[in-house]
């Protein structure tokens, strides 16, 4: 008996150790790919102008709401089943939504886009770039069901080096295409179109060799149709909370833009571009450690709070060294992007209050809070379209900008009180 008790301990310990290192293994994927961009930002800021950047900057945030639909969420059960012949089922249905959702988007395009880009924009000039639209629609879907397929199969180096790949192949494309071609916004997105299947050809390569035989003889309608009933979930409930997460995100870029132009929005792209570092690599490590520690500790109390204290901490080290920003992004982006330091500077404030929250949100799916998560979601939306239908009213961008910085503020002051009250509770519950 002691023996067995033993090699369980052995076991689960070897479990632990995998996932940690499965988990730095695409943190360093990540980080890699981060720091790829970093380094590479100052050539193409001098390559490409802000007006330039800021049609970039629509795109990006058109495709990253599009993205959401693209496969319906179907991509995210992949992980799920224990039977591979329904995983492989699953993938072969985010696949063919992958190419519906791309050619609905063609013929949409084929017949409204001077609508649409006058909706987004305010002018036809967007027209031009939504054709690329579809081509980026395919390879996200396909990149997408891939990502899951390697993280069901533990195939995290493999992820990583995808990373990794994808942004050294649009960083560099965008810079040739910079030096040798145009310095339009077309270039930018073609360099982003390039990392895409670059990522895709990296996994597909080695999902074709070790599984298309198999693919092709579990994959049949009947069973299309089956995993399709039995996730059915994920495309009517996980797919519309996710776009209301990535609509309020974008809604200042679609906002700012028709107020004050493309210049403007170039600026807000970069200025995001920079301070979404720390919230990504940080943040992101941040919440994903805490949620399996609140799931399983009875001091969930104590460990949000020493995690307040130590984003907290970090998040004034963030604020102050961002006061400097005009500074820095003269000298580091070149003398045109100074005002994208001005907005880094405004938007601080914002950033930090963010980067403190954000990671422990997790609090509310421990105790299966999701409505009062999803009631605050949508509130963020509505009060979002408000703030900057209010201050698209202003004769400058800035005060757009500290609109943005009051509305997240507010918001995300009530959603902290929200996690700390429902996590006061339950402890005094669990006390009781």
């Amino acid at each position: 008996m002691i023996k067995n008790i033993s090699n369980l301990l052995k076991k689960g310990t070897s479990l632990k150790g995998s996932f940690f290192a499965n988990v730095l293994v695409l943190m360093s994927g990540t980080a890699f790919a981060q720091i790829i961009t970093v380094v590479t930002a100052p050539v193409i800021t001098r390559l490409f102008n802000a007006d330039a950047f800021g049609f970039f900057t629509l795109y990006s945030t058109l495709m990253s709401i599009i993205s959401i639909i693209i496969c319906m969420r179907y991509e995210y059960a992949i992980v799920l089943p224990e039977d591979g012949k329904d995983a492989k089922n699953l993938f072969a249905l985010a696949s063919i939504f992958t190419f519906g959702m791309s050619i609905v988007a063609f013929l949409v395009i084929l017949f409204f886009r001077n609508s649409i880009a006058i909706l987004l924009t305010g002018t036809v000039r967007f027209a031009s770039l939504l054709w690329l639209l579809p081509l980026s629609m395919l390879f996200a879907g396909f990149f997408q069901s891939l990502n899951y397929w390697f993280t069901r199969n533990k195939g995290f180096k493999k992820l990583a080096f995808s990373h990794m790949t994808q942004s050294f192949f649009s960083s560099t494309t965008q810079i040739g295409l910079g030096f040798f071609k145009s310095s339009g916004s077309f270039w930018l997105i073609i360099g982003q179109i390039v990392g895409q299947i670059s990522a895709v050809f990296v996994l597909g390569e080695k999902f074709l060799k070790s599984e298309f035989h198999q693919f092709i003889s579990q994959v049949s309608w009947d069973g299309i149709k089956k995993v399709a009933r039995k996730y059915k979930k994920f495309p009517i409930f996980n797919t519309w909370s996710s776009v209301l997460n990535s609509l309020a995100a974008g809604l200042p870029v679609f906002f700012l833009n028709k107020a004050f132009g493309p210049q403007a929005t170039g600026y807000y792209g970069l200025t995001l571009r920079v301070i979404n570092i720390p919230l990504t690599l940080i943040g992101s490590s941040v919440a994903q450690a805490i949620f399996p520690k609140l799931a399983l500790e009875k001091d969930k109390l104590g460990t949000v709070q020493r995690t307040i204290k130590t984003l907290a901490f970090l998040g004034l080290i963030l604020f102050i060294s961002l006061q400097l920003s005009p500074f820095l992004f003269g000298i580091v982006f070149g003398p045109e992007w100074k005002q994208a330091g001005v907005y880094a500077r405004i938007l601080a404030a914002s950033m930090v209050i963010k980067f403190i929250v954000s990671p422990i949100s997790s609090v509310l799916i421990v105790y299966d809070k999701q409505e009062t998560l999803s009631v605050w979601q949508v509130a963020y939306v509505v009060s979002t379209i408000v703030t900057l239908y209010f201050g698209s009213h202003f004769s400058n961008p800035f005060m757009m900008i500290y609109c943005i910085v009051g509305n997240d503020i507010l918001l995300y002051s009530i959603y902290f009180y929200l996690i700390l009250r429902v996590l006061r509770i339950q402890t005094n519950k669990a006390n009781s």
